[in-house]
């Protein structure tokens, strides 16, 4: 629940979610998880717990055409009840929400290149969404006094989230968010060791960003 606080209250991809929750191996941060199916036992068992608790509601949400995806089993929060716990979210110490928040921005990445690169339009939609509440979660956060190679992980992940949901807007025609993502992602990995695929990462979307309409 509090993993989720931090994305908007609708559509929450619980398989996303749960993802997050096993952890990211950074030892290639541009190899991030994929969207995967989580055991169906294990999720109805942990959303009937939620629903008798009346904190969400389950949503099975499928686009026009009526196809699912990984993304269609979503919680949504009711407002106050999301408000409430996204404000408290602000006041743990970074040195516990840096792993967690590092892993939901590495799975968010990977979720949201997939699901982009195979056309998927509307979970597209949905994970840009989540995408836009979490960067500005993270940005109001205080990341001072953070040990080295944690926060440079958190650096990578946040940069290639950045960067990905900026390709992302840019296939939308919407350079104006394009190019403030990417901005943000340089300002992000400004000192950060950034492998090759990394770099061509960052420097493709950059190049998206600025194309003419």
């Amino acid at each position: 629940i509090a993993r989720a606080a931090v994305l908007a209250p609708d559509l929450i991809p619980f398989n996303l979610i749960l993802q997050a929750l096993s952890g990211v191996d950074y030892s290639e941060p541009t190899n991030p998880p994929r969207p995967e199916v989580a055991d169906r036992h294990s999720r109805n068992i942990i959303m009937q717990s939620l629903m008798t608790q009346t904190i969400a509601r389950r949503r099975n949400y499928v686009d026009r055409t009526g196809e699912h995806n990984p993304a269609s089993d979503t919680l949504n929060f009711h407002p106050l009840v999301h408000e409430i716990l996204r404000n408290l979210q602000m006041h743990v110490s970074f040195s516990e929400l840096i792993g967690p928040l590092t892993d939901l921005m590495a799975c968010l990445y990977g979720w949201l290149e997939q699901m982009r690169h195979e056309g998927d339009f509307f979970p597209v939609d949905q994970l840009l969404m989540h995408s836009d509440h979490l960067l500005s979660f993270v940005e109001t956060l205080d990341v001072t006094g953070s040990p080295s190679a944690p926060l440079d992980d958190f650096r990578r992940e946040q940069a290639l989230l950045k960067c990905e949901a900026a390709s992302a807007f840019s296939s939308r025609r919407e350079y104006d968010r394009a190019v403030g993502l990417v901005r943000g992602a340089l300002e992000d990995i400004m000192g950060v060791e950034l492998s090759p695929r990394t770099r061509a990462i960052v420097a493709k979307a950059s190049a998206d960003a600025l194309a003419a309409p």
